[in-house]
């Protein structure tokens, strides 16, 4: 028996919530990292997490941290909703896919302790601080492996069990389990799905942020297991796209396909600056993943 099945705070309505709660984060991670059907992407079907539908408490908390629930038995929920570079889209549909959880699980003697580890070892360090001291029996979270270590050691010492999200099997441990976050298996299907479709020379405009840096990576390895050219790889800063997108227009020729693993708010402008670089996209397939889940990015020009 695990750690976590040995808690019994309520009995069967806990585990049945954290039964849901796990599905809802599995759909959740998928809606991050799946490819989803549109210009220049794979047609997989995608999820999409918008807020419950239904009556659920949320407090938002004077640190960024929010609640959801008003239970005696508390869980936390440590997700990347802050990077360096802003907002990450990847912790918002993780606590959106708390929300939707909770919703439907019918628990009413719960409450899940929203927290930010700021895509960092010392956020997580202080977020799973804040949550143990907050009485949480369990830790959801984090994402990244350096975090998972972080918040497992703190979380081993107090006897709290820890599910997190970690691709890395080195972050488990005794009272850490992985719920993989599998962005590197979804890459791998976009770059398959380009040289599937004949396209051999393929550039990358990548932003500089958590998500992209994990993307990066497995883009590199991906694209060399299926002899893929890599022409060139330009990062950039968050507002600061169009030298990138310049230098990459300057190679236009040498390219077929263009990947930006970037967030749906961010690609208004991109594509706006794709457009005024002159990159001929209808040449060029662009390609992105599943945080382009959004209409108005589907209806952009450039792609």
């Amino acid at each position: 028996m695990s750690d976590v099945d040995k808690l019994q705070p309520s009995g069967s309505a806990l585990l049945r919530l954290r039964r849901v709660f796990c599905l809802g984060v599995g759909a959740a991670l998928l809606s991050a990292c799946n490819p989803t059907a549109g210009p220049g992407v794979p047609g997989a079907r995608d999820l999409h997490l918008g807020a419950p539908v239904g009556p659920v408490e949320v407090g938002a908390l004077t640190d960024g941290s929010e609640q959801i629930g008003n239970g005696a038995t508390r869980i936390a929920l440590i997700v990347p909703l802050s990077q360096a570079s802003g907002p990450s889209q990847v912790g918002a549909s993780l606590r959106n896919a708390a929300k939707l959880a909770f919703a439907d699980s019918g628990v009413n003697d719960v409450t899940i302790l929203v927290k930010d580890d700021r895509s960092s070892p010392a956020g997580a360090q202080a977020a799973t601080q804040a949550a143990l001291s907050e009485g949480a029996e369990i830790i959801i979270g984090p994402v990244f492996a350096g975090n998972v270590k972080e918040a497992g050691r703190l979380a081993r010492g107090a006897g709290k069990p820890v599910i997190a999200f970690s691709t890395d099997s080195s972050a488990a441990g005794r009272g850490v389990y992985l719920l993989s976050f599998q962005v590197e298996s979804y890459v791998e299907r976009i770059v398959d799905y380009a040289a599937q479709r004949g396209k051999k020379s393929i550039a990358a405009l990548v932003p500089e942020s958590d998500y992209g840096a994990v993307a990066l990576a497995q883009f590199q390895q991906s694209a060399a297991n299926h002899n893929v050219r890599v022409l060139t790889i330009e990062r950039y800063k968050p507002g600061a796209v169009q030298p990138s997108v310049q230098r990459i227009a300057q190679a236009s020729e040498q390219i077929d396909a263009l990947f930006i693993p970037e967030q749906a708010e961010a690609m208004v402008a991109v594509s706006r600056e794709l457009q005024a670089a002159g990159l001929d996209t209808r040449r060029i397939q662009v390609l992105g993943t599943g945080l382009w889940n959004d209409a108005r990015v589907l209806k952009l020009p450039a792609l």
